[in-house]
């Protein structure tokens, strides 16, 4: 490739990244959290699905994380040892609002 199909492509994705820039701007990041949907009658089934789907998230990150391991060693231990430390933190806040959630459920009639 020459140097000039790699200006353009430059240019390319950075008018793309800018116009996808400017056509979010002023929308919320996120939803608030704050704010729960309506009860439904599988409110209980519904956190024990979502429980066992974080159980499985957790284990496949770790897995993911022994994998690239064996398959880059370098920076590690390391690296593994900082991608868990982060799955870790992240299971225990998911945890915490699921605990929260829970109490909400047993407590709505």
């Amino acid at each position: 490739m020459r140097l000039a199909d790699w200006v353009v492509m430059v240019v390319a994705v950075a008018v793309l990244g800018w116009a996808i820039i400017l056509d979010t701007v002023g929308e919320p990041l996120h939803e608030d959290l704050t704010v729960r949907p309506p009860r439904s009658a599988y409110e209980e089934r519904i956190a024990a699905l979502e429980r066992e789907a974080i159980d499985t998230a957790y284990r496949q990150q770790i897995s993911a994380l022994y994998l690239t391991w064996l398959k880059d060693p370098s920076g590690q231990p390391h690296r593994a040892l900082m991608g868990e430390r982060r799955a870790r933190a992240a299971y225990i806040d998911i945890m915490k609002g699921m605990e929260e959630r829970e109490r909400w459920i047993k407590q709505q009639p």
